[in-house]
């Protein structure tokens, strides 16, 4: 958009430049037949049309700079994909609005649709090109907070589009977060996608370890099903 912007300006400079040159070709030929009285007011009126052009052009492009360099900061996209404002979120990827745009405590939207569980537009702004592994100031992912929160069509969606599935915080996992939380449909999701069974948490614990520990005796039947494979 920028780009074409500067095309036209330069093309419009080009022209007035052309024209420019035609005005001094008719001045030099008026000269000689003495019509001078009338080129002087010619002359004036094409050089106030000339910085009329020219002023309005550059404060067009100044307007367009400031807006297009602060258009995110205008537009709280993060605080409407919370809401699963789908249709606001794809306008803004639309309007070229980066997908990846942190809010004022450091989340990206794909963080906050995916902690209220809005499917539509985590699918709408991964299709924008959204990192799908970025971390919050908290440490956390977009998968983690969908593995918590035992949305199973999120984390299948987010793993299906380049999610990492074993990304940890501590040692902590998105399996360590489904297990603790009893979400067996998206522990059964999350070792579909090739998950370890083996990383720690910060207390030395296996995804196994939890489910044994706090009594989720389905859970565990899963992993330890699951590790005999």
């Amino acid at each position: 958009m920028m780009a074409q912007w500067l095309h036209a300006l330069m093309l419009k400079f080009i022209l007035l430049l052309l024209v420019l040159i035609k005005v001094f070709s008719a001045q030099n030929e008026n000269s000689c037949t003495g019509d001078e009285g009338e080129v002087g007011i010619f002359r004036f009126s094409f050089y106030a049309y000339v910085a009329a052009t020219l002023l309005f052009s550059i404060v067009a492009f100044m307007f367009h700079f400031w807006i297009s360099r602060f258009y995110d900061r205008l537009i709280d996209v993060c605080a409407r994909a919370r809401e699963g404002s789908t249709a606001y979120v794809l306008n803004f990827l639309h309007s070229g609005g980066n997908p990846d745009k942190v809010d004022e405590e450091g989340w990206t939207a794909l963080q906050r649709a995916a902690r209220a569980g809005h499917l539509a537009v985590v699918r709408v702004l991964v299709q924008g090109g959204a990192d799908l592994n970025l971390r919050n100031p908290a440490g956390w992912t977009a998968l983690m907070y969908a593995a918590a929160n035992g949305s199973q069509s999120i984390v299948s969606f987010l793993l299906k589009h380049g999610a990492k599935v074993d990304n940890e915080l501590h040692g902590t996992t998105p399996l360590h977060e489904a297990v603790v939380r009893g979400h067996k449909g998206v522990v059964h999701i999350i070792l579909n996608s090739g998950a370890s069974i083996h990383c720690r948490n910060e207390y030395g614990d296996t995804p196994l370890d939890v489910a044994i520990k706090i009594g989720e005796i389905e859970i565990t039947t899963l992993l330890q099903e699951y590790a005999r494979q």
